[in-house]
């Protein structure tokens, strides 16, 4: 409940950071224009991941306002040091598969949305071993210099 509730705060800090008033003005190509642009960037995202794409990974994300990012239970306050945790654990690890089972794009403003999802992952070990875990995912999204970037996720 503590992690829901942090990011319902820092979700709402960042609306006031970015202006998500304007979101009644959008009209429905708009939103479909931006959904489509945000699934395009995370379709991305999630084949870096399937690769462990460390540097394409740290493409997609903005770090800029120091939102936080929350994975397994650990909150990091900045970027750099999930990319380092990422990068040390991944060693061993020949690939994952992720497959997707919902996905949800929410825009909030021409310059701020949101996405979540949830599935499972399988993660091929270079000792052999396999291992399944499912996943629940939120990511806030920000049009920043003209793109798309993650500047606040959570994922567990």
């Amino acid at each position: 409940m503590k992690k829901f509730v942090f990011i319902l705060i820092t979700a709402f800090m960042i609306c006031s950071l970015i202006d998500c008033s304007s979101t009644q003005n959008l009209a429905g190509n708009q939103v479909s224009r931006i959904e489509q642009e945000i699934d395009s960037v995370f379709t991305i995202m999630v084949k870096a991941a399937e690769t462990l794409d460390a540097q394409k990974l740290r493409q997609g994300v903005d770090d800029r306002y120091q939102a936080g990012f929350i994975t397994n239970g650990t909150y990091y306050a900045q970027f750099d040091s999930l990319m380092n945790n990422f990068t040390s654990r991944s060693q061993g690890v020949l690939r994952q598969t992720i497959s997707l089972q919902k996905k949800k794009i929410t825009v909030l403003s021409g310059s701020l949305a949101l996405l979540t999802a949830c599935g499972e992952a399988r993660v091929d070990a270079a000792d052999g071993q396999t291992f399944k875990a499912t996943f629940l995912w939120s990511f806030v999204y920000a049009r920043l210099n003209d793109q798309w970037k993650v500047i606040q996720s959570h994922q567990s």
